[in-house]
């Protein structure tokens, strides 16, 4: 059903070990997904986006440091880390696309090769791993999928290895499909074509989808709701519709400022100041240092989620007063247990 809650991740915490320090990436980070449904993660390079994906399928960088967390796939306790323990178990039925899929892919094995290896060990199924495999090529729309299957990545176009990238996801049979920016690297108008068959596919089979993108048209185009990230941090969270119409954070609306226009007239702003150091951030608000709004409370206090409006949370304290923090996005101790 559409309602059944697919992912959840709550207090999503992850520094990165480097010879300077620790880098203090992800801080707090807390998102929901439900069946069926598309939501884009979007923000800056080198927000966490990418590092928030490879926590879910647990395939961080050796010097990650899982610090807090927990992460639930169809009701199933996946990842949970706390003071006193430490759970870890394979995140089954999630797939995940990545940006390139020139390095997706190894060069030295068929296509059929490699999806084969997909269908019997993630699926499960070794008698029909040939034509499972097939069939989720022609699901990918690849012309003549009985050639491709037999095909080396090199002999095939940037279009057409991203497409199998996703025939790869879909023949894991998963309900939730993560996808880091898949389109980067194809030119416009390929880069439409996979993004509609992403959309189409997820709508006809009922998947959750997760897609990372550091455009805002992207996102508005293709997902039903908008997380908005900025230094490790989710800041605001809505409908597609309501971000764009009705953005509050100051980081979403400096965001929204910065857009090119299609009309020529005025001048794309962008936002003052830079990111912050990870190895030093603020106390309080990341976007603290680069706000007009910022107050005293601002640099020591992390706020939390206030709901601004129906369904659209922020977390800045401009809107501490208006219905209260959000309930189902807390900073409670539910992993610190």
């Amino acid at each position: 059903m559409k309602n059944e809650e697919a992912l959840a991740v709550q207090n999503l915490r992850v520094n990165y070990k480097i010879y300077r320090g620790i880098l203090k990436v992800l801080d707090g980070i807390n998102l929901t997904v439900k069946r069926g449904e598309k939501i884009g993660l979007v923000g800056e390079t080198g927000c966490g986006k990418t590092t928030t994906l490879k926590a879910i399928m647990g395939i961080l960088a050796g010097n990650a440091i899982l610090s807090s967390g927990r992460v639930t796939v169809n009701g199933k306790v996946v990842l949970q880390r706390s003071a006193h323990h430490m759970v870890r178990k394979s995140a089954k039925r999630v797939a995940m696309i990545f940006q390139d899929p020139t390095a997706s892919l190894n060069p030295v094995f068929t296509i059929g090769e490699q999806m084969e290896l997909v269908v019997r060990y993630a699926a499960n199924r070794s008698s029909s791993a040939r034509e499972a495999a097939v069939n989720a090529l022609r699901l990918a729309q690849l012309p003549d999928a009985e050639r491709i299957h037999t095909n080396f990545p090199f002999q095939l176009s940037g279009g057409m290895r991203q497409r199998v990238c996703i025939a790869m996801a879909l023949a894991a049979e998963p309900n939730i499909i993560l996808a880091d920016e898949p389109t980067t690297n194809l030119d416009v108008t390929i880069q439409d074509q996979v993004l509609k068959l992403l959309k189409r596919l997820c709508d006809e089979q009922e998947l959750a989808l997760v897609l990372v993108t550091h455009s805002l048209g992207v996102a508005r185009e293709t997902c039903d709701r908008i997380y908005v990230m900025y230094a490790g941090t989710i800041v605001e969270y809505a409908s597609s519709q309501n971000i764009f119409e009705n953005p509050y954070h100051p980081y979403t609306r400096g965001l929204l400022a910065a857009l090119p226009r299609l009309t020529g007239e005025g001048i794309a702003e962008g936002i003052e100041g830079r990111i912050p150091d990870y190895l030093n951030p603020p106390q309080g608000c990341r976007f603290a240092p680069r706000c007009e709004h910022a107050t005293e409370k601002c640099f020591s206090t992390k706020p939390g989620f206030y709901e601004a409006e129906d369904g659209h949370f922020v977390s800045c304290f401009l809107y501490e007063t208006e219905r209260g923090v959000a309930s189902d996005v807390s900073h409670s101790s539910d992993t610190e247990s």
